[in-house]
């Protein structure tokens, strides 16, 4: 006997228990249920918070022809310099990132080496090593407030280089000619307060051998890296002969321009590494606090 398909409307699981003797007949879409009857969502967008100005029960920005939302999730999608993809991940972010060629092996090594390429944290750290300085939450936010993979290109490009301006305000403008709604609104409606990145937020991890005042930072905040020593590559007394106890962090701003090289961590001592590392003149970090740690990394 063959079982009853549930899978119908768009692929997605038809929840038909019984609730209070009603029966539910709502779709399952991983994050949220949709109601055929009414067709609405009967919960709320798990990524609500991110996107105030809009209902929190709305679809892909009221723009099904254009958009889709499969998960509930938002996408960062990789491309390589010629536009294809290499890799879609579930990490809430709408960022479009260009991997460069000489940063493709890099790239390919830690897709390669993770478990989980949905995972947020890794998602940040492949972000900085690709683009070369962290999204904000700010700038996530804008970025998913943007109509179209073209125009969120053109918003990294204007903040990593801070040239384009123009560029990038006429491929939004663009975008929105299929979004009634935004047209209504002007078509400066998603270019406003996008300012280029000058600044990031860097650490360097130090102790024993080590010093606060190293050319060596991460832009990866070390408390929330679970086993940074390891993915640091952290020396620890053996082939390299170097010590760093990971005592203390010095937290710091940098400009962008003053970034003088990055590079993937070495993995010493037996770590593996990977983590993102910048090389900065240490005169040339505003620091914004040093604290210990415990236990050490």
């Amino acid at each position: 006997m063959l079982s009853e398909n549930k899978y119908l409307y768009n692929g997605k699981e038809l929840q038909d228990e019984q609730l209070g003797g009603v029966n539910l007949d709502h779709y399952d879409y991983h994050t949220r249920f949709y109601d055929p009857a009414l067709g609405r969502f009967t919960t709320q967008d798990p990524l609500a918070d991110e996107f105030s100005s809009w209902t929190p029960y709305h679809y892909v920005h009221n723009n099904p022809i254009n958009l889709v939302d499969p998960t509930g999730m938002a996408a960062t999608k990789y491309e390589d310099e010629e536009g294809n993809t290499l890799l879609n991940t579930n990490d809430g972010s709408d960022a479009v990132v260009t991997v460069t060629d000489d940063k493709r092996q890099g790239f390919d090594a830690a897709v390669k080496g993770t478990k989980n390429t949905d995972d947020v944290d890794w998602n940040k750290s492949m972000k900085a090593y690709a683009l070369g300085f962290n999204l904000s939450d700010k700038q996530e936010t804008a970025l998913s407030r943007l109509n179209s993979d073209w125009s969120r290109k053109g918003a990294i490009n204007y903040w990593k280089t801070g040239k384009g301006g123009m560029a990038f305000g006429l491929k939004e403008v663009l975008s929105q000619w299929t979004n009634p709604e935004l047209v209504v609104h002007g078509i400066a409606a998603g270019v406003a307060g996008f300012g280029a990145v000058s600044r990031s937020r860097v650490y360097r991890v130090y102790g024993g051998d080590s010093g606060p005042t190293g050319r060596s930072w991460t832009p990866i905040n070390p408390r929330r890296v679970t086993g940074f020593r390891d993915k640091a590559g952290l020396p620890s007394g053996g082939a390299s002969g170097y010590n760093n106890t990971g005592r203390f962090v010095v937290d710091g701003i940098v400009d962008n321009r003053n970034i003088v090289g990055s590079q993937r961590a070495i993995p010493l001592d037996g770590n593996r590494g990977g983590l993102p590392e910048y090389f900065i003149e240490p005169g040339n970090v505003m620091i914004k606090r040093v604290s210990g740690v415990n236990p050490e990394f």
